[in-house]
């Protein structure tokens, strides 16, 4: 005998935009207009202006300053609620259920009809994807066999965190009942992040805050979601150590916690510039990878792959960039474009951080504390490794040790210090 399960309709972008059409042209007498449906469209996917711009025909000043703001302001008054850029997808979704939507009996064998695999504002895998068969191996282990609930992929910019997460998803989707990946560019607020997790899949009826949380980790528990939030440093604070929230989204811990203590059958994948949040017990339900550099072989295939033929100049711009393949196709690119493709000349510039590595060095470097910028400056200036007691003794700053302790354990936390082991 086949089961059945309730399960609610998923509204789609064009049945909310025919929705909408059908609305504004009962009140207005006008569709929507095609600059107008590009913002909905980008919207619902949860992309910023900028993003919906490089999609679409239109600049972002156009978008953001001459049509959002009276999209915005005519929505809200033929849908009579407050509609704006964070809210309107799940706004519509709530209007449509309520006034047109039903809930239909699924079987078991249908239930996947009801599944999502959300890729549309994910970023697209970089040509440069090189090796990382290690990571990947690693991670499908972890999530697929030691059911890890948590993974948190973190380093410094140009590694290709996001295009290594994009990848281990693309993998292993097929395991999974929904795939949701969100950008956390401009981050939402814990309620709309889980609003929207959940309205990806199911319409959801207007409910109280406190009872959001609790319905995802049921759903998580019912079907196997594979949540991916890509850059979630956006939502902790700048210019302080590592590891705070932002205020207004200091409930994000909440969210963290049960994911990774309660019992269910999905998991969450994160990549940030720092190892963003701890666990908090020892059963392995959240793991944590730093990543780094290329291996030797893989950033040599690079840089190959990129007309670049100089094994002894290889060498040295390899090691100089730390094998980031992000720096790493960017300086191919300038050989190419202004030494004729000579890596030798290039070395004899001694030019080492501008353009494109001066811009991914300083996402990491202007979110650091004032301490963490002069310690960091210091030791830059030091050149040597030191050991906890030289920097005690030598370091010209008048601060607490505990204050020092702290400020070193950040920046390791962000990738901008690096620790190892020393005998004798």
């Amino acid at each position: 005998m086949k089961k059945f399960r309730q399960i609610q309709k998923v509204v789609n972008f064009e049945t909310a935009l025919n929705y909408v059409n059908k609305i504004s042209i009962e009140k207005t007498g006008q569709k929507l207009k095609k600059p107008e449906i590009a913002i909905l469209n980008g919207c619902w996917q949860g992309m910023t202006y900028e993003q919906i711009s490089n999609s679409s025909a239109y600049s972002t000043n156009y978008l953001m300053r001459d049509i959002a703001p009276k999209l915005w302001k005519t929505l809200s008054k033929i849908l009579e609620d407050n509609i704006g850029k964070t809210n309107f997808r799940l706004k519509l979704c709530s209007l449509y259920e309520s006034t047109v939507g039903k809930t239909e009996n699924l079987t078991e064998e249908n239930i996947s009809e009801a599944s999502s695999k959300n890729w549309q504002n994910a970023s697209s895998s970089p040509s440069f994807f090189y090796g990382r068969e290690v990571e990947l191996r690693t991670f499908q282990q972890w999530l697929l066999e030691d059911r890890c609930h948590l993974l948190n992929i973190w380093g410094l910019n140009g590694l290709g965190k996001t295009s290594l997460m994009k990848r281990l998803g693309e993998q292993i989707q097929d395991r999974y009942d929904v795939v949701i990946w969100r950008n956390f560019a401009a981050p939402p607020n814990l309620s709309e992040l889980v609003e929207d997790l959940l309205s990806s899949v199911f319409v959801i009826p207007k409910q109280n805050e406190e009872q959001l949380l609790p319905q995802l980790i049921g759903v998580m528990r019912s079907h196997r979601y594979l949540i991916l939030l890509d850059g979630i440093e956006a939502i902790m604070q700048p210019h302080s150590l590592a590891g705070k929230y932002l205020p207004g989204y200091e409930n994000y811990d909440l969210f963290f916690k049960a994911i990774e203590r309660d019992s269910h059958q999905s998991c969450l994948v994160t990549t940030s510039l720092e190892n963003a949040y701890s666990s908090t017990n020892n059963n392995n339900s959240v793991r944590h990878w730093k990543l780094t550099g290329l291996s030797t072989a893989e950033a040599k295939a690079l840089l190959k792959a990129e007309q670049i033929n100089n094994e002894e100049a290889e060498t040295k711009v390899i090691s100089y960039y730390l094998e980031n393949p992000e720096k790493l196709i960017f300086i191919a690119q300038i050989v190419r474009q202004l030494f004729n493709n000579n890596i030798q000349e290039f070395l004899t510039q001694k030019l080492r951080i501008f353009g494109e590595i001066h811009r991914l060095l300083n996402d990491s470097f202007d979110r650091l504390s004032v301490l963490e910028k002069e310690i960091l400056y210091w030791l830059a200036a030091e050149s040597q490794p030191m050991c906890l007691p030289e920097i005690q003794n030598n370091l010209p700053l008048s601060i607490y040790p505990v204050e020092l302790i702290e400020a070193l354990k950040s920046l390791v936390q962000r990738s901008l210090l690096t620790t190892e082991q020393i005998e004798g």
